[in-house]
């Protein structure tokens, strides 16, 4: 079974605290119980728990559905409403919200444990996916300057072989054997220089492919 931190939103307190008895029972932590807006932006801010159950109906001006959407775009946590208020308005503004889950008073142990569960680990899977293709992001970018090096490095040294073939083609016999020797050396280096690079493509290949450590 999934267990996490859980902040409870609820502003009738024998709910409140019913709810935390019911989940304290299955194995889940509760970091506490918030009964409007400002306490429970200030409690996640403080604690940020893997899930809010949220109460849609709070004390004072700001209502569930508004705090909830002021901690997504803050912190991005699973909410769940916890509501009796099942009218096709309060629910399309639920949906809005993204939330993970929809639970009406009254509710059984299991509904709600159930739904809670589901909440936690599909937000831990959506946060790995966005791990994941975070990294690929950084990877292709990684890729992408790489081959921008290798591109630039690689014209250093093939016009270096390219004007000394040109100078040996075209004076090779007027050229001084110092020179010639010169020339030479600096065709020698540069394709040192190249191999040394097409060695350090292969070996991103090999990382790729999971066959270097």
């Amino acid at each position: 079974m999934t267990t996490g931190n859980i902040l409870i939103v609820e502003d009738e307190s024998i709910i409140a605290l019913d709810i935390k008895r019911i989940l304290t029972k299955a194995g889940y932590n509760i970091t506490g119980i918030a009964v409007c807006s400002d306490e429970a932006i200030q409690q996640v801010s403080q604690v940020q728990p893997d899930l809010v159950l949220m109460d849609v109906t709070l004390e004072g001006d700001i209502d569930g559905i508004e705090t909830a959407i002021q901690l997504n775009e803050a912190y991005q946590i699973p909410i769940i409403y916890l509501t009796a208020h099942a009218d096709e308005k309060t629910l399309e503004r639920a949906k809005a919200t993204s939330t993970f889950g929809y639970v009406l008073k009254p509710f059984n142990r299991q509904e709600l444990t159930t739904m809670i569960e589901i909440a936690i680990s599909k937000h831990k899977a959506e946060v790995a996916v966005r791990q994941a293709l975070k990294e690929q992001q950084e990877l292709n970018e990684l890729k992408s300057r790489f081959i921008s090096i290798v591109s630039h490095e690689f014209r250093n040294p093939l016009n270096i072989v390219l004007v000394s073939a040109e100078l040996a083609e075209q004076y090779g016999e007027l050229l001084k054997l110092d020179k010639q020797k010169l020339c030479l050396q600096r065709v020698r280096a540069s394709v040192r220089q190249m191999n040394e690079l097409l060695t350090d493509v292969l070996a991103l290949s090999e990382a790729e492919t999971a066959n270097l450590q």
